[in-house]
């Protein structure tokens, strides 16, 4: 407890201070093998409190300082002690935020060689770009042979421009591919590692490459610039951690090569999907477009480890992808016919639906939730509040509570505000407690309702789909139509349904678009009609 309490003194220490000095003394203080040993602690307290600390000694720290700093944690095996003591057990919100801010901080490291040029007369880019080859082809350019390969020009057997070609470069002289930023010199890193850590695939992808015509020919070295790229993109690469909110990634903790493993795991799908989409050289961008499909999704399952994320890359097999694409295709989309008389249907019987989805808002309100207490300093760890509207929707009610709370009775809420005083519900970047508290937080999430003079009830929601259903819930209280895209989502979804079931008689049957007709009328009345 002593220790834990310390822990936490020192971290407030580190975020508060002004003085440069004061988190030098810190980090000299207390060193990373002694917060290693603490992350592999029982007491979830010290855990959370040591990881904070050591978050904020990165986020403190800049470039050589902030790179000291990750190479003690890789030394000292950090991630594989938070795998092992905090990820084998239930992870409470303030701890997921703090495992979020370690991942997007250390990934941030990447980002001066995501922002880096190859520089020719730069030694350490020349040689690693001399190692590719060397590792891609040992027989012929290994530690033992005497050759090295010519960045350009020719020479004997395979060099020169025509080595580069079939390392699948589009430049004959191979440094210019890495002039681009995004993804600079850490495409040729994430590459070379592939090439000499995973020797027997890189093979496999080049000699497949052979075996194909030329204008089938899947080019490695460009699709290896083209995912890091891409990689760099979805982990958010070189973005500040958000102060609320924020999801980690539990393979992340896996592995301290963590973005060269998912490189070297997606190139080799990169392959299977080029071959099994029968891809050329003209379908590059739409490969590339498939495979971060491919790891999108995979990713939404949260693998707990890179053995895990290979096996969900390497069966979501460009059929799954497509079939997944056609099926979010039929959510968005009119599944009913477009015939002038469904057309009209749908308008008849589309207010209901909209009305269902208000009162299915407001039950929401009225089961009330949890929010994170966010002052004008910021978030307050370990605080938080309750509110819930009253059954006959005319009083918002609201008090302390912990985590975990699920409901309160009203009469134990003490804080009450007729909805008829709320004067205005105020979303994203214009809330107060964002402008005053002046920490990054998700505008997403945020909401605030307006009372009396300059009085304000501030929420931060804890995923989007709480904060679409009580900013919606709170506009249909105000007399303001829903403007959130997951009620637009939730009436179209119940309209295809109803739609559906009424038009079930008719089913296959041909629908005009227009009603047939109407005949003109007879030339007279004078109806015959046979006599019994």
């Amino acid at each position: 407890m002593v220790a834990s309490r310390a822990l936490s003194i020192l971290e407030s220490v580190i975020t508060n201070s002004t003085n440069p000095e004061n988190v030098s003394i810190v980090q000299k203080g207390i060193t990373v093998e002694t917060l290693t040993k603490h992350i592999g602690s029982a007491d979830s307290e010290l855990q959370l409190n040591t990881l904070a600390l050591l978050n904020g000694q990165l986020s403190r720290s800049s470039g050589s300082d902030r790179q000291e700093i990750y190479d003690q944690i890789c030394r000292f095996q950090v991630r594989g002690a938070i795998f092992k003591s905090v990820l084998s057990k239930a992870v409470e919100s303030d701890m997921a935020h703090q495992l979020y801010v370690f991942q997007t901080v250390s990934l941030s490291l990447l980002s001066a060689r995501m922002q880096t040029r190859f520089d020719p007369n730069n030694k350490l880019h020349m040689v690693s770009l001399q190692a590719l080859p060397q590792s891609a082809f040992p027989e012929e350019y290994g530690a033992t042979q005497m050759r090295r390969p010519a960045i350009q020009g020719s020479g004997p057997g395979l060099s020169g421009a025509a080595l580069w070609k079939k390392l699948g470069f589009v430049n004959s002289n191979p440094t210019q591919d890495f002039n681009e930023v995004p993804p600079g010199v850490l495409a040729l890193e994430c590459i070379v590692f592939f090439a000499r850590n995973h020797l027997e695939e890189c093979n496999k992808f080049l000699l497949d490459n052979l075996a194909r015509r030329e204008s089938h020919q899947c080019p490695f070295a460009r699709s290896g610039i083209a995912l890091t790229k891409m990689l760099c993109d979805i982990f958010r690469i070189g973005d500040a951690p958000l102060d609320v909110g924020g999801n980690y990634m539990p393979m992340f903790f896996s592995t301290d090569s963590f973005f060269e493993e998912v490189f070297s795991m997606c190139i080799q799908v990169l392959s299977k999907t080029w071959r099994e989409m029968g891809a050329s050289a003209v379908d590059f961008s739409k490969v590339i477009a498939m495979v971060k499909k491919q790891v999108t999704e995979v990713l939404k399952s949260k693998p707990r480890d890179v053995a895990e994320f290979k096996q969900g890359l390497w069966e979501m097999t460009y059929a799954k992808i497509i079939s997944i694409i056609e099926e979010e295709k039929e959510k968005v989309e009119d599944v009913t016919t477009r015939a002038r008389p469904v057309v009209e249907l749908r308008d008849r019987i589309k207010p209901d639906i909209v009305e269902l989805v208000k009162k299915q808002r407001l039950t929401h309100l009225v089961e009330g939730a949890v929010f994170p207490t966010f002052t004008p300093k910021g978030r307050t760890r370990g605080a938080f509040w309750f509110c819930r509207l009253s059954p006959n929707y005319r009083v918002l009610h609201w008090g302390n509570s912990d985590e975990t709370t699920q409901s309160i009775p009203l009469e134990s809420l003490q804080n009450k505000i007729p909805v008829s005083e709320i004067r205005e519900l105020i979303i994203g970047k214009d809330c107060p407690h964002v402008k005053q508290s002046g920490k990054k937080v998700a505008s997403n999430l945020v909401f605030s309702l307006s009372y009396e003079a300059d009085s304000y009830m501030n929420f931060v929601s804890s995923d989007e789909k709480m904060y679409s259903i009580w900013v919606d819930g709170l506009r249909v209280l105000l007399n303001q139509p829903m403007m959130e895209q997951m009620a637009r989502d939730d009436i179209e979804m119940l309209l295809n349904m109803d739609m559906k079931l009424r038009l079930l008689d008719v089913e296959n049957a041909p629908i005009p678009d227009h009603p047939p007709k109407i005949p003109p009328d007879p030339p007279n009345l004078n109806f015959f009609y046979k006599d019994d």
